[in-house]
């Protein structure tokens, strides 16, 4: 869980989750990143701000991004089997897009 926070330049890769395999061994992780100011923050020379890989659920709640990644990727979610991410009340201005591929699904409310 990463609640209340406020991050500003910060210039490089933001967060980062890798859980390989795809069995029931590895299942998780949870990310929940609600709550949270980030401004002025870019990747540099990677493209991705987010990275999540084989994480099995996440929620983005009621965060506020300003110009964060623009032109870049904010979000990349990937995944080698089944995955739920929850985006809700986000603000995005200025910001990079939100990606995913085929495992992964996205529900905005």
């Amino acid at each position: 869980m990463i609640s209340n926070n406020s991050i500003t330049n910060l210039q490089g890769l933001l967060l980062a989750i890798y859980r390989g395999g795809n069995d029931e061994s590895t299942m998780g992780p949870d990310l929940m990143f609600t709550d949270n100011r980030i401004a002025e923050c870019n990747s540099g020379t990677n493209e991705i701000l987010f990275s999540l890989y084989g994480v099995q659920k996440s929620l983005f709640k009621n965060n506020r991004f300003f110009n964060c990644n623009n032109g870049k990727t904010l979000i990349q979610y990937e995944d080698v089997v089944r995955a739920f991410h929850l985006l809700k009340n986000n603000l995005l201005i200025g910001s990079g897009s939100i990606r995913k591929n085929d495992f992964v699904s996205i529900e905005n409310r």
